[in-house]
């Protein structure tokens, strides 16, 4: 075994460092946990996100519209009916244009949401139909 006084270090232009490439983990997208609060938000986005998309199966489209879609319906109907009568009242003179701007404004954030709430067994409906007859 050599002693530390003949030990020779290598020349500087014989030194090779390797550096290794940083590592990109792959990004995995975990799957909620519906038990929590924001686990159960998660789920419900992702749900009505892929039904929305017609990425579901013909069974649970179906089955969006009486489940989302038709309550939606009925909500945005009666919210559009009180706009009209809201506005009938307005021309009969029965009210002044202060009162119906503030009915109207009040009725139109349900009737936005309600409109929300339609469109997402809609999107999905078609999406499906132009993916099927493509």
């Amino acid at each position: 075994m050599p002693h530390f006084e003949e030990y020779q270090a290598p020349y500087p232009e014989d030194l090779i460092i390797e550096v290794p490439a940083q590592y990109r983990y792959p990004e995995v997208d975990s799957i909620p946990n519906g038990i929590t609060p924001m686990g159960q938000i998660d789920t419900e986005g992702k749900l009505y996100q892929g039904t929305a998309a017609g990425q579901a199966p013909w069974w649970i489209i179906i089955a969006s519209w009486p489940i989302i879609g038709f309550p939606g319906l009925v909500f945005l109907g009666f919210s559009l009916a009180q706009i009209v009568h809201t506005f009938e009242q307005l021309i009969e003179g029965d009210i002044s244009r202060h009162v119906f701007a503030a009915t109207a404004t009040v009725w139109l954030l349900p009737t936005l949401l309600a409109l929300a709430i339609v469109c997402i067994p809609a999107r999905g409906t078609l999406a499906k139909l132009r993916r099927s007859f493509t």
